[in-house]
């Protein structure tokens, strides 16, 4: 017989240890460098520049390069789905971004 499941008790998180034991659970990278990492404001602005995109018909994509040294870090690519084409040229940052998709 399987216990029975209180919907009304607070739900308890699992973790996991990983072989690195950072405590942190599995299912978040832990192979985040802090200059990858984004804060919540940059995060919503970029969602907002994504939807902005897609009223247009087109996809903002950002590299996918891990490299901080790297020349397309942290650059982003607006792209037409139909034809697979880059519309925009690499953009250095949100601001230009913004600034190309309101042309």
């Amino acid at each position: 017989m399987s216990p029975v499941c209180d919907p009304t008790a607070p739900r308890q998180r699992e973790f996991t240890r990983s072989a690195l034991s950072s405590g942190l659970p599995r299912r978040i990278a832990s192979g985040t460098v802090p200059s990858m990492a984004t804060t919540g404001r940059e995060k919503t602005r970029e969602n907002l520049l994504r939807r902005m995109a897609a009223r247009q018909g087109l996809v903002l994509e950002k590299s996918r390069t891990r490299d901080p040294l790297a020349r397309d870090f942290g650059v982003y690519w607006v792209v037409d789905p139909r034809s697979k084409r880059n519309s925009s040229g690499p953009l250095a940052d949100m601001d230009a971004v913004e600034s190309w998709l309101r042309r």
